[in-house]
């Protein structure tokens, strides 16, 4: 225990300017933050957007075989684009890369379409309200 003290006592007398250089720096602050009402709240934070992500493995039509090069054989020929889009459900159909599921502005009409790259139908066909593919 004497050591203990003997220890203390030499390291504060070593470093006694040191001491009182951190404890006036920390009185300084102290003094600064009450003059100046300066706070500190907690924060609470609140969730702003829920995003949810889906996997594909429960939808009913995916199950299609789809070719390999199925785009490849969509984009070759216009009669070929149309019956391979067409045999696709609404899932495979978004899926797929190529094709997109088109909704009419008349009805309840609604199909598989071939779709260029950017998403736009192949066909240039007026009465269609909206296209999804991709998920998009």
């Amino acid at each position: 225990m004497v050591d203990f003290i003997g220890g203390s006592i030499k390291f504060i007398t070593k470093y006694l300017v040191q001491i009182i250089l951190v404890i006036l720096i920390l009185t300084l602050m102290l003094v600064y933050m009450v003059v100046h009402n300066v706070q500190f709240k907690k924060k609470h934070t609140s969730l702003k957007r829920v995003v949810e992500i889906e996997g594909y493995a429960n939808t009913s039509d995916c199950n299609v075989n789809i070719p390999l090069d199925f785009c490849k054989q969509i984009y070759s020929s216009d009669d070929v684009g149309q019956s391979m889009c067409a045999m696709l459900g609404e899932n495979a159909c978004i899926l797929s890369g190529c094709c997109g599921w088109a909704t009419y502005k008349s009805g309840n009409n609604k199909k598989c379409i071939p779709i260029t790259a950017n998403g736009a139908p192949k066909f240039k066909e007026c009465d269609i309200d909206h296209v999804n593919y991709n998920k998009k």
